[in-house]
């Protein structure tokens, strides 16, 4: 089992652009962002296969919201092994309870025997729902001499494309060109470069870098027309988030067929981010200080809003199935991923005593205030530009938007609760489900043909969209380049003020949006309280996750839904053991009795990096 920490890097300053009269601002046609992004059904067709069988273990992945295959058969005693090849988590629950549930971790794996013959059906709590609504299988087991054909490989259903920004018009730009970072496999793995009134007579070549503090990197030789113009897409095989390393670039002449490893003085354009937008734009497309899964406020706000109409369309389809229970869990689900862990909208609507949570705890509306935050923050920046300002605006008008659906879809989820008639309760999830993908897509209400960043239409890509437009970079001469100021501010949240506090390294401050609402803040350690003590492994979760002991109480551990395995396995005092139960399956109980005074740190060995504990022990 894994049990290893993840590690941040620290992002880098550069200069950031502030002259004014240098440039013409870049111009993106904003409209025609995406593709159609499907979600009602997956795209036709797999994409790949995957061997069925390893060792004589049958594989089963969770690929793209699926289980491949979804009818399978087999003879008794057959391992099968469950394998996560999703981002995001899954279970494997059986109907009936035949076996214990199974959580698992993107690229998780877990093994099951079956043993029993019988015809067992499964789901995903989070995507699917008993009866094989959404993501379900089943598995049919017959006798062990039986004659069985069990496939050697699978097809893995197409996933659904992503939605890419599509600038209709680059019209542009500064008499020069541009830069962008941009997807194309993940986030901000690419670099667009557009440049025109290029030198007709070079002697050698022209080549591209992208710069920073540290060593450049090489994109590659510029092919110039006979217009004087250029283009260059750069991706990084590596899926390197780009901007986390890069904010400028140059373009200089170099020896035909050279392979440089630093650029040379010869430059004939440059470019780097806006004054005011390097910070901002690396808290919203590279790490946001509080973001749980340590990426941006933008992009993580955008994965958020796809596991939301995944779970919009399941909750539908219980609404329509008549499945009540199914109808609740989803809607807990829906709940905790729009408001947040500390937020009182964070119900148990299941009536178990916790909340499931598939989302990241952070909440949508924490998001999209974190997002008015930064976007504040960058227009007020000292040398903030035109173009910085007016992106920064559009941005709060989206994170706006998104506060209101996200609203709205609260009030929808509580009367698809309380409805009493079956068709009160489907009007309601029909509802809640065509919002989440406004919520994510936007929806063009002036009817243009466009989805644009103004009320009543931008969604969470239009967010991330406009994040990557605001870091935009205009080329610039090298006599343009050296007049501009050597620092720009840097914008860090306060991590224990509202996600839309922000403070600044220079003198000014962005204000508190008009009408957000606060993100929840840590809530303090309890005091201490005497045992014994119960403590729940419970999916993907501790619960409490804090708590305060005297020297001498005794802990249960008690697990429930799936096999966890509570372990401690670096006490923080050489008095302590360290303990390890080992799996244990749904209904166990696991005593621990703690004597001595200090602060430890407890984890699931199965889901070490998410299911973790601080246990303080006073004397």
């Amino acid at each position: 089992m894994s049990k290893s920490a993840n590690s941040n890097r620290n992002l880098l300053r550069l200069i950031a652009l502030g002259v004014g009269g240098l440039i013409i601002v870049a111009l993106f046609a904003v409209g025609a962002f995406f593709l159609w992004f499907a979600w009602q059904t997956k795209a036709p067709g797999p994409t790949s296969t995957v061997i069925a069988q390893v060792n004589g273990k049958v594989v089963v992945p969770l690929a793209n919201y699926s289980f491949v295959p979804v009818d399978l058969t087999i003879p008794a005693g057959t391992t099968v092994v469950f394998q996560n090849a999703d981002p995001d988590p899954h279970t494997v629950t059986f109907d009936n309870d035949e076996f214990p549930s199974l959580g698992l971790l993107p690229d998780d794996s877990r093994e099951m025997v079956f043993d029993r013959v019988g015809n067992y059906q499964f789901h995903c709590e989070y995507h699917g729902s008993p009866g094989l609504q959404g993501m379900s299988g089943v598995i049919h087991v017959v006798e062990a001499n039986a004659a069985v054909v069990v496939p050697t490989s699978v097809p893995v259903p197409t996933a659904t494309p992503h939605p890419t920004a599509q600038p209709l018009l680059v019209e542009a730009v500064s008499p020069n060109g541009f830069g962008i970072f941009q997807d194309t496999f993940a986030r901000n793995d690419s670099f667009n470069l557009s440049v025109s009134n290029l030198p007709p007579n070079v002697s050698g070549e022209l080549q591209a870098w992208l710069t920073d503090d540290g060593p450049a990197l090489r994109l590659g030789a510029l092919t110039v027309d006979a217009n004087g113009s250029a283009n260059l897409l750069y991706f990084a095989a590596n899926g390197e988030n780009l901007m986390a390393n890069y904010s400028g670039f140059l373009i200089t002449v170099e020896a035909a067929g050279s392979t440089p490893e630093t650029p040379s003085s010869n430059v004939v354009y440059g470019g780097v981010i806006p004054a005011g937008a390097l910070g901002p734009a690396r808290q919203l497309l590279v790490a946001g200080d509080r973001v749980p899964e340590h990426e941006g406020y933008a992009a993580a706000l955008l994965d958020q809003a796809e596991e939301l109409v995944i779970h919009a369309r399941e909750l539908d389809n219980a609404a329509q199935a008549g499945d009540t229970a199914s109808m609740n869990r989803h809607i807990e689900h829906l709940s905790a991923i729009l408001a947040g862990k500390g937020s009182p909208e964070y119900i148990d609507f299941e009536g178990d005593g916790f909340v499931t949570d598939p989302g990241d705890g952070f909440g949508v509306i924490n998001y999209a205030n974190a997002i008015t935050g930064q976007a504040q923050a960058a227009a007020a920046a000292l040398n903030a530009t035109d173009t910085v300002k007016t992106r920064a605006a559009e941005l709060a008008v989206v994170a706006e938007n998104i506060r209101q659906l996200s609203s709205r879809l609260i009030e929808l989820r509580l009367a698809a609760h309380e409805a009493k008639t079956a068709a009160d309760q489907t009007a309601n999830t029909a509802e809640i489900f065509k919002l989440t993908q406004q919520l994510l897509n936007g929806v063009d209400t002036n009817g243009n043909g466009l989805v644009e960043a103004v009320a009543g239409e931008g969604g969470a890509f239009t967010a991330y969209f406009h994040s990557q437009y605001m870091a935009s970079m205009s080329a610039l001469t090298e006599a343009d380049l050296s007049a501009l100021p050597t620092a720009a501010p840097t914008v860090k949240a306060t991590p224990t003020a509202a996600a839309s506090t922000v403070e600044a390294t220079a003198t000014e401050a962005a204000p508190t949006p008009e009408g957000a609402t606060p993100a929840p803040t840590e809530p303090p350690a309890p005091p201490p309280t005497q045992g014994p003590l119960i403590v729940v492994f419970r999916n993907f979760e501790i619960v409490p996750s804090e708590l305060t002991v005297k020297a001498g109480t005794q802990i249960i551990f008690v697990i429930q839904n799936s096999q966890h395995e509570p372990y401690l396995s670096f006490p923080n005092s050489i008095d302590i053991a360290g303990f390890d139960s080992g799996p244990l399956s749904p209904g166990a109980q696991y005593p621990v009795t703690f004597n001595n005074p200090g602060t430890f740190t407890i984890r699931c060995g199965f889901h070490p990096n998410k299911m973790v504990m601080t246990l303080t022990v006073e004397p």
